[in-house]
């Protein structure tokens, strides 16, 4: 897992961009830096940055709003495992039953067909069981 995903590394980036644009002189220097901290940060393999790492790192520049920093934390967390397990659940549950019903489609135009010809034959099917 790495320490900040594209999903967070994007929100943060349109805010440093931002206030990039709103800002002039040495405080873009500090935005550039800040930017390169968290292009690092997309390829440290670590646990993701919680909100309080997110915060400390932009404490550096403190007119990033608190809600864009959570916004980001939230985002870089892991999906929890029942998200990711329950939709291959779902899908291999209708693949085989999917399968199942093909399968016995077979099974039941056979018997329709023999059925069909027992009484083309005006036989009932009880005379094949027990031929007498």
């Amino acid at each position: 897992m790495f320490r900040l995903n594209q999903r967070a590394y994007n929100i943060l980036k349109s805010e440093v961009e931002r206030l990039a644009a709103e800002t002039k002189g040495s405080e873009k220097a500090q935005l550039a830096l800040l930017l390169q901290q968290l292009k690092q940060m997309r390829f440290q393999r670590e646990n993701p940055a919680s909100a309080n790492e997110l915060t400390q790192i932009f404490s550096i520049y403190p007119n990033i709003a608190t809600e864009i920093i959570k916004k980001a934390a939230k985002a870089n967390q892991k999906r929890p495992l029942y998200l990711t397990t329950i939709p291959i659940t779902v899908s291999l549950v209708t693949t085989l039953t999917a399968i199942i019903c093909l399968v016995n489609l077979h099974y039941s135009i056979d018997i329709k067909l023999q059925q069909r010809w027992l009484n083309n034959l005006n036989i009932e099917p009880r005379q094949l069981d027990n031929p007498q």
